[in-house]
């Protein structure tokens, strides 16, 4: 049987501006761009508030010979998204529809 060491999620380094290697410190930790670095405290709660959603896209295409083909298409038709709580706000998700056309001709 075999153990593997247990892995924290702050990083043990960091590449800087200067394109050298440097270590991650609790100055590093300080800084507020390098603070988004470490995960150790956010890693609970990302994976907590991750929210299933589902989205209906629809495709039609028409031949026209060998040469081309032409294709309308709406995605996130439908969706189905449900509201949740982070933090005391309610997080609504809005999915607005795409409509579109592609015309592909083969020369």
């Amino acid at each position: 049987k075999s153990d593997s060491p247990s892995r924290g999620r702050a990083p043990i380094a960091y590449v800087g501006v200067d394109g050298e290697v440097h270590p991650y410190t609790e100055e590093s930790r300080q800084n507020l761009m390098l603070n988004a670095l470490d995960l150790s405290e956010s890693y609970s709660t990302v994976s907590s508030t991750e929210r299933a959603y589902a989205c209906f896209h629809f495709k039609a295409t028409k031949r026209f010979g060998p040469l081309a083909t032409l294709s309308f298409f709406a995605d996130r038709l439908l969706n189905a998204a449900r509201d949740y709580e982070k933090n005391g706000f309610v997080i609504r998700r809005v999915f607005l529809p795409y409509f579109g056309m592609e015309l592909n001709v083969r020369i």
